[in-house]
């Protein structure tokens, strides 16, 4: 993860504090809320992706009930015009100058004193890499990177010799030392991107002359066959990706569980940035390609979750000044949820679980004043297929809408398929489809690999048996338990 969450934190005068594993999240978002309500601001959180998928035990503590403050009007702090703006700039500024204060003495700042000549400044999930490499290096731990405890360090600048600071990505630590004359190195020795690993940490220190040799050994490659993320068993995006690939058509992607659409062994999506910008990404794009004479036909995907999040705006734009001879296809694919991010409902998910809200895709894209509008069941895979190349052949904007719920979020289960081997010809196309329970195997008595499903896994969805060509995968008679 980038630096930017303290930029833009520094840029809006927040406190921003950067935990290094479950405790400390759970523990510095109270001292965050409590430090919000003493001066009036609101605070960060840095969350790194290592560390929302870190696992560990959590001391939770006795619950504090806290009863919020009535909302009494007043315009000079709610209503941001330029005679008010002036005056909270100062206000932001002194704000600050105290946070910095209180961070001096405060006990989320931790300093460990080895002795040496050389003091380490870090935070985050750096700080437990650093630990592995260097545990009796003297290092000061900050659990707030912003306002940083600039008194204290200037202190421990008169104590040591040299300041090393261990960050992630860009130089913010170093940088706002340096502004405050605090000598330091960093990037000198450490790379300005990608994850800082234990061994990535230590090979900087042997650089610094911190540590006089390195010990972690370095990984040598297996012979283990690398596997990519996939769907789930029974998720209804594979499919549609199965199809795009077949129709080797330019696809824009978007932010979600399809986002995986630009992997191996799919590799469908073309470009991809942020939510909802595929549909305002293939306006452009198309609108590029005209000017080039380059009448390719045009595949955007957006989720259900994302078209309601982000992708309302973009739909309203592409409606403007069309040509009616466009070839662009949007397809929106409905799975009932916000599955990348956990499940949570979309405002069109009612329907499926009575949960979130009622609003239908279909009728909003239609007052939008959208009509070639058309729902698919994915899973009937021939007639999806035909129904998505005829809709990408078609001039002006057409939208499909898929149908199939999460797979995950929905439990989906019928019974399960298996292959005949004595029918399979080993092709492979099922493989393709990139689904877990399905792989290729040796069978007693038989020379050639044949695909093979796992019963346990397999969800009964029935891509696989679909695009088999010679009719090899069959459905048991019942659930196999």
């Amino acid at each position: 993860m980038n630096r930017i969450t303290e930029i833009l934190g520094k840029f809006a005068n927040m406190g921003i504090f950067d935990p290094s594993d479950s405790q400390e999240s759970k523990d510095l978002v109270k001292v965050a809320l409590d430090l919000s309500e003493e001066y009036n601001c609101p605070m960060m959180m840095r969350i790194t992706s290592r560390l929302c998928h870190g696992r560990s035990l959590v001391e939770l503590g006795e619950r504090e009930e806290h009863k919020g403050k009535a909302f009494e009007a007043d315009p000079t702090k709610y209503c941001m015009l330029p005679p008010h703006t002036f005056k909270h700039q100062y206000e932001m500024q002194d704000r600050i100058a105290k946070l910095g204060e209180w961070a001096n003495d405060a006990s989320i700042n931790k300093f460990e004193d080895y002795g040496g000549d050389t003091l380490i400044i870090t935070s985050g999930i750096a700080y437990n890499n650093f630990k592995e490499v260097a545990p009796e290096v003297s290092v000061l731990k900050l659990g707030m990177v912003y306002p940083l405890p600039i008194e204290k360090i200037k202190e421990l600048n008169k104590k040591y010799k040299n300041i090393v600071v261990i960050e992630e990505m860009m130089p913010f630590i170093e940088n706002e030392l340096k502004i405050h004359g605090i000598k330091c190195e960093g990037k000198k020795y450490f790379s300005f991107t990608g994850e800082l690993m234990s061994e990535d940490i230590e090979d900087g220190l042997v650089k610094a002359g911190i540590l006089t040799e390195k010990k972690i050994k370095e990984i040598v490659a297996d012979d283990t066959t690398a596997r990519g993320p996939l769907f789930c068993a029974g998720c209804p995006h594979r499919p549609i990706f199965d199809i795009l690939k077949k129709a080797k058509v330019t696809v824009v992607g978007d932010i979600g569980c399809y986002t995986m659409g630009l992997l191996y062994p799919w590799e469908v999506l073309n470009m991809n940035i942020s939510m909802g910008a595929s549909v305002g990404m293939i306006k452009g794009l198309r609108f590029a390609l005209d000017k080039l004479e380059d009448d390719r036909p045009l595949v955007g995907v957006i989720g259900d979750g994302t078209f309601f999040h982000s992708g309302l705006p973009g739909f309203a734009d592409l409606r403007y000044q069309l040509k009616g001879n466009e070839k662009i296809t949007m397809i929106i694919l409905d799975n009932g949820t916000t599955a990348m991010t956990g499940g949570q409902p979309t405002a069109s998910s009612y329907e499926r679980d009575h949960v979130g809200q009622d609003i239908s895709i279909d009728d909003v894209l239609k007052d939008m004043g959208y009509t070639d509008i058309e729902r698919i069941d994915q899973f009937k895979y021939e007639e999806a297929k035909e129904k998505i190349n005829d809709a990408i052949n078609r001039e002006g904007v057409s939208i499909i809408i898929t149908s199939r719920p999460c797979a995950l979020k929905f439990k989906i289960k019928e019974p399960n398929f298996y292959v005949d081997p004595k029918v399979c010809i080993g092709c492979r196309t099922c493989i393709r489809t990139n689904c877990p329970p399905l792989r290729m195997k040796n069978y007693r008595g038989i020379d050639k690999k044949k695909s093979s499903i796992d019963p346990k896994q397999c969800v009964g969805c029935s891509v696989c048996a679909q695009v088999c060509p010679v009719g090899a995968i069959k459905r048991r008679n019942n659930i196999d338990k």
